[in-house]
């Protein structure tokens, strides 16, 4: 197999092209052959008969031309040659310029005519092509008018009559036109006599191979690139220098309307395949598969392939075009349509859309943005690669190794009861305005259920729930021991396996909760506010240490002999620390209070006060109830 081309073989040398440095090419429609084209006199008699376009080995087959015919292009042909001439000045800083035609003197650079010629196989050509010294050089290009870089077209070819965008016409216009701007075919060769990487259609239209998908189909029947591919974008701009002009606003590419408008199947207007590469200058632009009913694949890395419709690689991206270091040619955005579909993201901060259907998306580096619509969409981000955001419409859970810093539901005010779950690394999860159910996963998270009432389960200490006041009634369930974050009006807070045996504790905040234990030996601790403490089996401990008033009063729903009720020795400062002393306490249903009575519990009712001066003046202070009206006695009070 032979070598494989580079840009850099469909060069000539540094000499090759019109000019090297900002001087416009100029081009013109000719109807007369100029008169700097080889005559012949046929009779000998001193009369131009014919002019010499171009020599063939086979005489017969000579490109001629008779003397005063019509060499004009007709209007489909010019308006071809036109489109043409706009893709290629897309490309490169060309600063191509239309002038009128001379009488039969040569008053363009590049002139631009079609004739009957005799070769039926030949579809157009360019008789030299240019040097930098035609244009560069004023003698050489006013005195000395040559043929470089004329293009001809030949509508003696059955093929080339009638040709249409995209067609194997068309690929005359743009194949020849690159020849008249200085490329030459891959390593100097046209059709290829060994398989050689990169020579066809998919890199370069300088190659006589089509395209790897139209293998096995009629020439006629061949679809063939719209624009200058891969290669040929490389190679242009190295000789006249990239076009930073195009397209620098936030364009769409392909869906029903955007640049290069593609019908479903990635068909062009007329029905032909789209191949193509994008070179794009600069703006937030977008790939748009949406119209697309079969699986795409997208990838928004220069020089890499994308398959939209049925042939593979139809869609190419240009190479990375560098200015001070920064990449100008990055495509940021892809939509896939309504299949299962491949997206790949680039170095950039790329928004990736799979559209319906179970996509696969990898953003790469760079800052990502992911939408998904489908449980079974599939977000691949590397550690460290950016900081990622998932935005859902649907209950959505991340894959396990894939580090997305914030997952959340797209629509802030919807009300759909949608839940999420994260991973391993430590994310931010946003709910709606619904009943959500926002799961962290492992790692650090930041859990925020908007409005609607939702359920936040964490398994680490350091989750955080963000809850606004009248946000609905919203629970959180807990793996582990847990902190309510102060300001967060969150009505539950609960162990998630309520028969678990593991010593675990909760702690609210200063609004009121129920929190709920297992069967293991909890701690509970409302904090502040009307608290609802529900220790379930185990030794379980109720935890008072906030200050004691009437909004402050909590309710201990299965007090068991034995749980512990621990009370913060500097709230209930006239107890010594440790076990409570039996004259501490008294059963005020059952005797009066006297002098040494701190601790007032009344079991008709379950009550529970702290006298701080017992029998003296000041009033007990209720700070609890026993709602089973469970039998106690000072031994189940801890002063700590």
């Amino acid at each position: 197999m032979a070598s494989p081309i580079t840009p850099d073989s469909l060069l000539v040398d540094d000499a090759g092209g019109w000019h090297t440095g900002n001087r416009t090419i100029t081009y013109a429609f000719i109807t007369q052959v100029p008169d700097y084209y080889p005559t012949i006199d046929t009779n000998k008699d001193g009369k131009v008969d014919s002019y010499l376009i171009s020599e063939d080995d086979n005489p017969a087959l000579n490109s001629v031309v008779p003397f005063g015919a019509s060499v004009a292009m007709g209007k489909a042909e010019a308006a071809l040659t036109r489109l043409a001439i706009r893709e290629w000045a897309d490309v490169a800083k060309l600063n191509l310029v239309e002038v009128k035609p001379g009488p039969g003197v040569k008053t363009a650079d590049i002139t631009l005519g079609s004739y009957e010629f005799a070769d039926e196989n030949l579809f157009g050509f360019v008789p030299a092509l240019p040097r930098s010294t035609d244009a560069d050089n004023p003698a050489g290009r006013l005195g000395v008018p040559s043929a470089h870089g004329d293009f001809w077209v030949n509508t003696g070819n059955p093929l080339q009559v009638g040709a249409v965008y995209g067609n194997t016409g068309w690929q005359t216009y743009l194949h020849e036109l690159g020849h008249a701007l200085g490329l030459e075919h891959p390593a100097g060769v046209g059709e290829p006599t060994s398989p050689t990487p990169f020579h066809n259609n998919q890199y370069t239209v300088m190659s006589y191979v089509a395209h790897p998908g139209m293998e096995g189909i009629p020439a006629a029947d061949q679809d063939w690139p719209i624009t200058p591919m891969m290669y040929d974008i490389a190679a242009i701009q190295k000789l006249y220098g990239a076009n930073l002009e195009t397209r620098t606003g936030a364009t769409t590419y392909f869906g029903a309307k955007g640049q290069y408008a593609l019908k479903d199947g990635g068909l062009l207007a007329n029905g032909r395949t789209a191949l193509l590469t994008v070179w794009d200058a600069g703006g937030i632009d977008t790939l748009d598969a949406s119209n697309q009913s079969g699986s795409v694949k997208i990838d928004l890395n220069p020089g890499a392939f994308s398959t939209i419709g049925k042939v593979a690689n139809n869609i190419g991206l240009a190479l990375a075009h560098t200015v001070d270091g920064v990449i100008v040619n990055l495509i940021e955005n892809a939509t896939g349509g309504s299949a299962a579909d491949t997206l790949v993201g680039n170095v950039g901060n790329n928004i990736l859309n799979g559209g319906a259907g179970a996509d696969r998306m990898a953003g790469g580096a760079g800052n990502d943005t992911y939408i998904v619509d489908n449980a079974r969409d599939a977000v691949v981000e590397a550690a460290s690669a950016g900081s990622d955001i998932v935005l859902s419409f649907v209950n959505y859970t991340l894959s396990a190794g894939q580090q997305i810093e914030a997952l959340q539901l797209l629509s802030a005010t919807g009300q759909a009861k949608l839940d999420l779950t994260g991973n391993e690394f430590g994310q931010s999860l946003v709910g709606n305005n619904g009943a959500n159910v926002l799961n962290g996963g492992g790692g650090r998270d930041l859990l925020n259920g908007r409005g609607g009432n939702d359920t936040y389960i964490v398994d680490n200490a350091g989750d955080r729930v963000v809850e606004a006041v009248r946000g609905g009634n919203d629970k959180v369930l807990s793996l582990v021991s847990y902190t309510l974050s102060a300001g967060q009006e969150v009505e539950g807070l609960q162990l998630l396996s309520s028969t678990g045996k593991a010593a675990l504790d909760l702690t609210g905040n200063e609004f009121g909760q129920t929190l709920v234990g297992n069967n293991g030996a909890n701690v509970l601790n409302g904090g502040a506010g009307l608290d609802v403490l529900m220790g379930r089996g185990g030794s379980d401990t109720f935890v008072f240490a906030t200050t004691l008033g009437r909004g402050n009063v909590d309710h201990i729903v299965d007090f068991a002999t034995e749980d512990t009720i621990r009370l913060s020795k500097s709230l209930f400062s006239a107890l010594a620390p440790g076990e409570l002393k039996g004259i501490e306490f008294k059963d005020i249903a059952k005797a009066k209070v006297d002098a040494d009575d701190h601790i007032l519990y009344d079991s008709r009712n379950g009550d529970l006060f702290y006298d701080a001066d017992g029998s003296g003046k000041a009033a007990a202070v209720k700070f609890a109830v026993l709602d089973n009206k469970a039998a106690i006695t000072h031994a189940d009070f801890l002063i700590a």
